[in-house]
């Protein structure tokens, strides 16, 4: 009975080892190429870009290095920036917005030169301007702007995650 469950325990721990690509292996060496950013807003891209190499470099399974020394390629764009009124006051003054911020990102595997991810990536959030909320002090910019770094925050480490999982061809 002692056997049984020894060895069950050994093809659990063994199985979830050979499902989990991140523990498999060196950390991937890994070089972020700076966001292109297809909207208006200027500043995003910039803020996309460090949010996303500070997640790398806070990850054990990966390592931030040189186009030249990288075994993978992360690329990305952001292409959509969109605030949408949700809820207005009496006097129809917007109350609320929700931020849409949508960027596609690609993981390029060098030494077998073929991309191995394309993927999509929205973040949403909801925020409430100062006439939504009376005790609000800081201005709609300061709380748009507050907002949008949180959705790249957030992006950054969806970003990493989906760096760190995916798989190279065989």
């Amino acid at each position: 009975m002692k056997k049984n469950i020894f060895f069950g325990l050994i093809f659990l721990i063994f199985l979830g080892c050979a499902m989990n690509p991140a523990l498999i292996g060196p950390p991937k060496k890994v070089y972020l190429k700076p966001f292109d950013n297809l909207t208006v807003h200027y500043s995003l891209h910039g803020i996309l870009t460090d949010y996303t190499k500070d997640e790398f470099l806070r990850d054990s399974y990966l390592t931030v290095v040189s186009e030249n020394d990288a075994e993978y390629i992360v690329s990305g764009e952001i292409f959509t920036y969109e605030l949408r009124p949700i809820s207005y006051s009496l006097d129809n003054r917007v109350e609320s917005y929700e931020l849409f911020i949508e960027t596609k990102i690609r993981v390029f595997d060098k030494i077998n030169n073929v991309q191995i991810l394309e993927e999509t990536i929205l973040g949403n959030d909801i925020y409430f301007t100062k006439d939504g909320n009376s005790l609000e002090t800081r201005s709609n910019t300061e709380l748009e702007k507050e907002t949008q770094d949180r959705i790249l925050e957030y992006m950054s480490r969806d970003i990493t995650r989906k760096v760190v999982y995916a798989k190279r061809e065989v």
